[in-house]
């Protein structure tokens, strides 16, 4: 049924796409409409497979993916991020052998997939911004080093049990803009310095047209490294 969902939403957004070109306003609303519904069929399917309980498949890869991107540490909904990781762990536990691998009948690679569920919660790059640790539960502690994102950066945060980020480093491996959304509580603006030559670096706000969101970027050099306070 996941397959299906998928098939039909890809469809409808293509059509969707294709009839805004040609301005066609009642067909267009309705395929929007129709984009929605089966995205958010696609949703409930994909967190069917990660919170049922017993031992999971090799569609772990899929599924856990995908409900890290829907995850939000200050909304509850579709579920809290405490939940994904407590069945994440479960899941994990029911299918480890002693050498740590989880035997899922799959050929192995479908597996080792999954851990990007973890990555999507601690930092996501997938809508071409940075947004740290989005989906890591209040009340927990975490830190990473070194996750690559989108424009292949390499990128360094903590957060505190209150929420609170820390410690912000971006390596630049191939020189393109960092665009990101504030990680800190406050709203004032960010203040970048290169860690090799101690200078600060401009820092410029920009808008999001669909939602009002300010996002922040700053150019950099390749091989150049950053902390951002």
């Amino acid at each position: 049924s996941v397959s299906l969902y998928t098939v039909v939403a890809l469809g409808a957004y293509l059509l969707m796409h294709f009839l805004s070109i040609l301005q066609r306003g009642s067909a267009y609303t309705i395929l929007c409409v129709t984009v929605w519904l089966c995205r958010t069929s696609f949703c409930k399917a994909q967190l069917g497979v990660v919170l049922r309980p017993g031992r999971p498949t090799n569609g772990l890869c899929l599924a856990w993916p995908s409900a890290a991107r829907l995850t939000d540490k200050h909304d509850p909904y579709p579920f809290p991020p405490g939940v994904l990781l407590e069945h994440f762990e479960a899941a994990l536990n029911s299918t480890m052998q002693p050498n740590f691998w989880p035997s899922m009948s799959g050929g192995g690679l479908e597996q080792v997939g999954a851990t990007q569920a973890l990555n999507e919660l601690l930092l996501q790059s997938f809508e071409g911004f940075l947004r740290f640790f989005p989906g890591w539960p209040l009340g927990e502690s975490a830190s990473f080093t070194a996750l690559r994102t989108v424009g292949a950066h390499l990128v360094n945060a903590s957060v505190d049990a209150t929420g609170a980020v820390h410690d912000v480093a971006i390596t630049s491996t191939a020189g393109a803009p960092v665009l990101l959304l504030n990680p800190f509580a406050r709203a004032s603006p960010l203040t970048v310095v290169d860690i090799g030559t101690g200078r600060t670096v401009a820092v410029n706000a920009v808008t999001v047209p669909h939602n009002g969101s300010v996002l922040w970027t700053f150019n950099t050099t390749t091989g150049s490294s950053y902390s951002v306070a």
